[in-house]
């Protein structure tokens, strides 16, 4: 795997879990969260009310857009890089797979 496919990858990671908190988080800042007890395997968890448009909330939305975006902006960036790689290989200028290596005779 070369380093602009793991920048492509971690970019699209980014955009959708970054995107899917910045969408619950803004939903939560727009309409508000009642108050409410969850069961989970570690117990009982309470969660406060949140009234609509809390500022920290928004905040937060708005933190997850902004990664959200810097995720789109890094797969652009490697998209991008591959673009040109693909354009140099068919140029025939640049083909880093077929490079040759000195091996070397050492009689």
């Amino acid at each position: 795997m070369t380093l602009n496919i793991i920048l492509l990858i971690v970019g699209s990671v980014m955009v959708f879990l970054a995107g899917l908190e910045a969408m619950y988080e803004y939903q939560i800042y727009v309409v508000g969260r009642p108050e409410q007890t969850r069961d989970t395997i570690i117990g009982n968890i309470y969660l406060p009310e949140i009234p609509p448009n809390d500022p920290g909330v928004k905040a937060s939305a708005y933190a997850g857009f902004a990664v959200a975006g810097a995720g789109i902006l890094l797969c652009g960036f490697s998209l991008a890089i591959i673009a040109v790689d693909r354009f140099m290989q068919q140029r025939g200028e640049h083909d880093p797979l077929d490079a040759e290596t000195p091996t070397g005779d050492l009689r």
